[in-house]
């Protein structure tokens, strides 16, 4: 190969896909680990030992509600029977 000839980039998208795709990861399992933690916390100072499973159960609950609010998910519509 010449000495002033152009060279290929090397193909940095992959390195950059995987990496995004690592710490996405990574984040997404600590927002579920703080929020686990806090439901234990949360509920052992509410309920007592019980809270420390009926905490994150009501934590989980009220976080997947407060979600689909947020979305406004409607429904499916359903057909009318016979």
């Amino acid at each position: 190969m010449p000495q002033n000839a152009a060279r290929p980039a090397p193909p940095a998208m992959p390195r950059l896909t995987l990496f995004r795709k690592i710490f996405l990861a990574l984040a997404v399992l600590l927002l579920a680990l703080l929020l686990i933690f806090a439901g234990v916390i949360g509920g052992l100072l509410g309920f007592g030992l019980v809270g420390i499973f009926v905490g994150p159960v009501l934590l989980a609950v009220s976080y997947t509600l407060a979600m689909a609010w947020l979305d406004n998910a409607e429904p499916p519509a359903t057909e009318a029977g016979p």
